[in-house]
């Protein structure tokens, strides 16, 4: 078997054990590669107080990109800003291609918006005009959920700068985020439910799971977990999953949260601890189901590198 190597520095900021208030701006960036493309987001952060438009607290918080599902929005997922902001990272939510069928939804275009937020978001923490300004730490991640799931890999495909990419139900997308998966080298973390009514795993998660290139990657069964329940507003995604799995909803958000906080805590807060809370979880948590994983020995390998771990 081949070894992972990856170098970290455990050193971690007391911020990182600090919990923190949810503050909340809307902002529109551009890109200039697509005709200055509109892309307006939904950016939830560590704030000095909860609300709209207040300061970001002091310190570098890493960032995590998430694309929202096939007429969702993002309205959908205060469970992951509720969740994920108050331990320090700062969230982005792109609210473009939220059409459904006048206009229907470019898939493409959708993972070329989270891929952009990824480099736009780490200009902004050296934009001093910025108010995300020395606020930025130089680690990102991209997730989504069902559509922006499979978006999730357009992103990734071919992108050296991103740490590592989640995707919750991912959808096969146009063009093919099966195809994809293989130019994703960043460490790939697919959650599955395995009564998903909407994308079924042995059509979708689980051949973006099998095409993914990433030298350290997991494929995360939660059993009787249903489609929906990663997000907490629901209403719309239940009109496609009638019958979701028989794991209730605040079970299903979690078990999910119990795998996935270790993960961005050791990919994105070099927190060397993670790793084994990570594997801890993916042993004992038991709402788990199947758990594949493709990682180089099973776990990364930490070694002394002229006194760097």
């Amino acid at each position: 078997m081949k070894r992972l190597l990856i170098l970290l520095v455990c050193a971690l900021p007391l911020s990182a054990f600090s919990q923190f208030n949810v503050g909340h701006r809307t902002i529109t960036y551009n890109d200039p590669a697509r005709s200055n493309r509109a892309i307006e987001c939904e950016i939830y952060y560590p704030g000095v107080s909860e609300g709209d438009n207040v300061s970001i607290v002091t310190g570098e918080f890493p960032i995590i990109v998430f694309g929202h599902g096939f007429a969702m929005q993002t309205g959908a997922y205060p469970n992951f800003w509720n969740e994920y902001v108050p331990k320090g990272y700062i969230m982005v939510f792109p609210t473009t291609e939220g059409g459904t069928i006048f206009p229907p939804p470019d898939h493409g275009e959708f993972g070329a918006d989270l891929k952009f937020l990824v480099d736009e978001m780490q200009a902004q923490g050296q934009n001093s005009g910025s108010p995300f300004y020395q606020s930025v730490a130089n680690r990102s991640a991209i997730m989504g959920h069902s559509m922006g799931g499979g978006a999730t890999f357009l992103a990734a495909s071919g992108f050296n700068n991103v740490d590592c990419v989640i995707g919750f139900a991912p959808a096969e997308t146009d063009p093919s985020a099966i195809a994809a998966a293989a130019n994703v080298s960043a460490p790939v973390l697919i959650f599955s439910g395995s009564s998903d009514g909407v994308t079924p795993p042995n059509a979708n998660h689980i051949p973006i799971y099998n095409a993914s290139g990433s030298a350290c990657k997991y494929f995360v069964s939660i059993e009787n977990g249903s489609h929906c329940y990663f997000a907490s507003n629901t209403f719309t995604c239940t009109l496609g999953e009638i019958i979701p799995g028989s794991l209730p909803a605040e079970d299903q958000r979690q078990v999910t949260y119990a795998v996935l906080t270790p993960w961005l805590d050791y990919f994105l807060k070099d927190d060397c601890d993670a790793w084994d809370e990570f594997e801890t979880a993916l042993a004992t948590e038991t709402d788990l189901g199947t758990i594949n994983s493709d990682c180089e020995n099973d776990a990364p390998v930490i070694v002394d590198n002229g006194g760097i771990l």
